[in-house]
């Protein structure tokens, strides 16, 4: 419904309208020059731009049993073959809007912002954001800004945990030491993803520790 797959199976949201007019308006307030002009201001960030595609963000809903696993986020799409999808610029800010109405932290989903090094030869946990109604997180997005929800979604009525994501792009990252100019897709990190992603990165770092 309004959205098709692009690169990497990350959804292009092209028609917000079935949405609804109200959700409509909402996605026009976080994508309106007013608004991003707010986020560099509040972040220091220059020359922001809103994905007015949404890809890979717009409505989320996490069924019970559901979780996310720790992975930083990936940072550019460009013009490609084979019908790959394009973003405006570089990966810099996430924000996530909450729907939950009177959401407790037994209930799983809190959103979690964990450090590690340009190496992943550590992760430690930082903070938890519990996804409240009306609850909005936005954190820069580097090779190193590690976030998921790692307790799975219990609601004792199988409510699902809902949002909205936003995302933000500059056209250069001469201001940003910690986002390398090589192309990257999301990173998960070991122990804390599918099958597939645990083997690639037991490949290329070996070993690390959990503080």
């Amino acid at each position: 419904m309004g959205a098709k797959r692009g690169r990497g199976g990350y959804p292009e949201n092209t028609q917000a309208e079935v949405f609804g007019p109200s959700t409509v308006r909402l996605f026009d307030f976080f994508q309106s020059r007013r608004f991003v002009a707010f986020l560099e201001t509040l972040t220091g960030i220059r020359n922001l731009t809103a994905d007015s595609r949404m890809i890979g963000g717009g409505p989320f809903s996490i069924v019970k049993g559901g979780f996310l696993s720790l992975h930083t986020d990936f940072n550019k799409h460009q013009t490609c073959q084979k019908g790959l999808v394009v973003t405006p610029g570089w990966r810099r800010l996430n924000l996530l809007m909450y729907l939950n109405e009177g959401w407790r932290e037994e209930w799983g989903g809190s959103f979690e912002l964990w450090e590690t090094d340009p190496r992943y030869s550590f992760l430690q946990y930082s903070k938890k954001v519990l996804p409240l109604l009306n609850r909005i997180a936005i954190f820069s997005v580097t090779d190193v800004s590690i976030h998921g929800h790692l307790d799975s979604v219990n609601h004792p009525h199988g409510e699902a945990r809902k949002s909205l994501s936003f995302y933000y792009y500059t056209p250069t990252i001469d201001d940003e030491p910690l986002i390398t100019p090589l192309l990257h897709e999301s990173i998960y990190m070991p122990g804390h993803a599918a099958l597939r992603s645990v083997e690639r990165w037991r490949t290329m770092v070996p070993k690390y520790t959990v503080r």
